[in-house]
């Protein structure tokens, strides 16, 4: 199966950075400048958005950024990367603000406390540190900041698209 991938303006912020990914109907749409994203699951096909049974299974927070536009519901990214992950948030007297938390090593004596799911004796070598997380006030600015980690030499094979500050 052959995935296509196409940019158009972005339906909710209407800058040039929609990837529609995917074949044919079958498609995923990923803004990289408001951070939204959409998939078929989540096609209204009529129906408002509270009646939408993928809607019901959101988070709050996600219910409440969520957005409606070409028969659609749009939600925030969460992306996660082998350097860290790109998550939104709420912050005192803003709607929505993007954090991205480091991925960091465990130390080995703590360990323990992180144990695999399903798997006896095995524990979690790193994790996320959404306790020293860094506040962005876009998904693009978080982007630009997320695209400069691979230069620093943390991580190797990572192809980001080029991005440009408008």
């Amino acid at each position: 199966m052959k995935t296509e991938s196409l940019i158009i303006n972005c339906h909710l912020c209407k800058e040039s950075s929609l990837h529609l990914i995917g074949e044919g109907i079958i498609q995923t749409q990923q803004c990289i400048h408001c951070g939204y994203v959409s998939s078929e699951k989540f096609k209204l096909n009529g129906k408002k958005k509270e009646e939408h049974e993928e809607y019901k299974k959101l988070p709050e927070d996600m219910q409440e950024w969520s957005k409606v536009a070409m028969d659609r519901i749009w939600i925030p990214t969460i992306l996660t990367l082998p350097t860290g992950m790109l998550y939104p948030i709420k912050e005192k007297g803003k709607d929505i603000v993007w954090a991205f938390a480091k991925m960091i090593e465990i130390p080995e004596n703590e360990r323990k406390n992180y144990p695999v799911e399903g798997y006896e004796n095995q524990f979690y070598k790193q994790m996320f540190d959404t306790d020293n997380h860094k506040i962005y006030d876009t998904f693009f600015d978080a982007m630009l900041k997320v695209y400069e980690k691979p230069k620093d030499g943390q991580t190797k094979g990572i192809q980001l698209p080029k991005l440009k500050k408008s």
